[in-house]
């Protein structure tokens, strides 16, 4: 059966899972093989924003998996401190949205929110000198950026695309259907599109 997982950057996996195991729990730490490598994953709810990538699922993470998680989380985030104070010093127009290593720390993902065309070649060979780990950046949009950041929006909840309720796409039409005024600081949520919650308040309204 198909399930839906969430990386600690925000990246939404789908992969087969086993019936003996269908459903996982939601939460549930597992790992689950990207291009490649096996990273920490957990069971989302439903398929979740953004647009999943496909994976293989390998396991249900045990106590020492869990533990590897919770380690692995900290040097992610003290790579993610580094590639920060990296592209600070060169003043350029880059957001670092997230950070996670592989299971095996073999690899080193970096989710980049950037203003235009941006070199960060030397920022790759640099982490990999220091950490010993191949690193790759993925691009991220206003949402996938969002995603990956987290916050909280106007209703004092974690962003939709946070949490793996973000619908991916909301029409104008909807918003206008909902009877909300059709400005910017009206429709638009944190990430710079059309917030998610009218397209929850139309599937309400139509039940």
């Amino acid at each position: 059966m198909t399930t839906f997982f969430t990386m600690d950057d925000g990246l939404t996996v789908c992969s087969e899972v086993p019936d003996r195991l269908f459903p996982l729990r939601r939460g549930e730490l597992c790992v689950v093989s990207v291009d490649g490598a096996d990273e920490f994953a957990r069971v989302l709810p439903g398929p979740g924003f953004p647009a999943p990538v496909p994976g293989e699922f390998r396991r249900i993470a045990d106590a020492y998996g869990k533990s590897g998680a919770v380690s692995n989380r900290a040097a992610a985030a003290r790579a993610r401190e580094r590639a920060e104070k990296w592209v600070l010093g060169r003043n350029l127009a880059v957001h670092i949205g997230g950070a996670r290593f592989s299971a095996g720390r073999e690899r080193l993902t970096l989710s980049v929110c950037v203003n235009g065309h941006v070199e960060l070649r030397d920022l790759c060979e640099a982490l990999r000198r220091e950490l010993h780990a191949a690193v790759s950046l993925v691009f991220l949009g206003q949402r996938e950026c969002a995603a990956a950041t987290g916050g909280l929006g106007p209703c004092g909840r974690q962003l939709c695309c946070r949490i793996g309720l973000g619908s991916g796409e909301v029409l104008l039409k909807t918003a206008r259907e909902a009877g909300t005024s059709l400005m910017e600081s009206s429709v638009g949520g944190m990430c710079g599109r059309i917030k998610c919650c009218f397209n929850f308040e139309k599937d309400v309204g139509a039940q």
